[in-house]
């Protein structure tokens, strides 16, 4: 059996019933009482509930698995999964919510709503500033910008809305779409228990927040590196998969495009914008908020700015509009233990950036859709270019 390097398909997960992703804090940090639910679900839920899949569709032991056993598929599934120190093969590359078989991008931090007018405005690199990063040039509104507008959280950008918010204009109001568009919470009791003892725990009573998701949501995915056979049973049929807290239950099927379809903007200039449409870990805690590799210079004109190179492209990062520190965890299945909580760039922070060297902007292109996290295989880092 083949393991082929693209192996891609894109999937869509639909919900039968309520989903629970639990956001990464104990029961005590809040007093045992209540757990929200994170959305969209962490990249390594996803990729763990597929893995389940494939691992049943190779008619996988798991209890052998667990006990150290041969399988009778071998080696593959190992080779597909591999480690938490050496990721394997299966790759997953992408993750976007979707309405109605749409897909939906993160609104970037850069894009702020007018409470009064209800239209949308894009931030600019503003007049310098000086702050514990040096003298800086911050983000601010354009001059005639109405004075109320505000970052719009809890929402998603429709396709056309992104795309012209790639090439350079604010997109309309009716591309943006609220969280309650896509779902409405459910509170749930739940009681502690003693699975050991097979008995409740005195006192241990709490809340947890499900997703109820509308009908007409869906969540794409798309993924790499699967062998051709497993790519043609998922295409066959429908399955179903358990994800997240309480393994609620999602049918799976195939879509017909196994990429994000999404074209790559002309630059105009040297002058353009970076923007993660996952998130990204951040491994230099001196600037947790940057892709890895860029250091602090002062230029001519006295103001502190960041410079480095992804993929061979001198870059300049002038500035930032950058969302508050995301919390992923999540449960090692080898180990059958919590992975430790760690802290990611958000989806939706955007760089102000110049070109080094303007003669590099043909280059731009290979930037679209490319993956700058060292998580390649949980799909983190996915950053797409476009126009200031």
């Amino acid at each position: 059996m083949n393991i082929v390097d693209d192996g891609n398909i894109a999937l869509s997960l639909e919900a039968s019933d309520t989903w629970f992703f639990r956001e990464s804090k104990p029961h005590d940090a809040i007093g045992v009482t209540q757990l929200g639910s994170v959305f969209p679900p962490p990249a390594p839920t996803v990729l763990g509930a597929v893995t389940t899949l494939i691992g049943d569709l190779l008619d996988v032991d798991w209890r052998a698995r667990a006990d150290g056993q041969p399988q009778q598929s071998g080696n593959l599934f190992e080779q597909l999964i591999g480690t938490v120190a050496s990721p394997g093969q299966l790759k997953l590359d992408w993750i976007l919510p979707a309405l109605n078989g749409d897909p939906l991008y993160p609104v970037p931090f850069d894009l702020l709503l007018s409470v009064t007018t209800k239209n949308t405005v894009r931030l600019k690199v503003g007049d310098p500033v000086s702050c514990d990063l040096g003298v800086v040039a911050l983000p601010s509104l354009p001059k005639n910008a109405p004075a109320d507008a505000k970052p719009i959280e809890g929402h998603w950008l429709t396709q056309k809305g992104f795309q012209q918010y790639l090439s350079g204009i604010a997109p309309t109001r009716d591309h943006v779409v609220s969280n309650t568009q896509l779902f409405s919470e459910e509170a749930r009791l739940g009681i502690g228990r003693n699975n050991a003892k097979g008995t409740v725990i005195e006192g241990l009573l709490y809340q947890t927040q499900h997703l109820r998701l509308a009908p007409e949501f869906s969540l794409q995915c798309g993924f790499s590196g699967l062998p051709v056979n497993i790519v043609n049973t998922l295409k066959s049929s429908s399955h179903t998969v358990r994800i997240g807290g309480e393994g609620r239950p999602a049918f799976v099927n195939h879509l017909p495009q196994s990429k994000i379809d999404l074209p790559t903007p002309k630059i105009n200039s040297e002058h353009f914008v970076l923007t993660l449409i996952s998130h990204l870990q951040a491994t230099d805690s001196k600037t947790p908020w940057l892709p890895d590799g860029f250091e602090p210079f002062v230029n001519d004109e006295g103001l502190t700015q960041w410079r480095g190179t992804l993929l061979g492209i001198g870059i300049t990062i002038e500035s930032a509009a950058v969302g508050k520190p995301v919390r992923e965890g999540g449960w090692d299945m080898q180990r059958h233990e919590p992975k430790p909580v760690m802290s990611y760039i958000p989806a939706g922070t955007s760089y102000f950036c110049t070109l080094t060297e303007k003669a590099q902007i043909a280059e731009l292109p290979k930037l679209h859709l490319t993956h700058l996290s060292p998580k390649r295989h949980l799909g983190h880092g996915l950053v797409v270019i476009g126009n200031r």
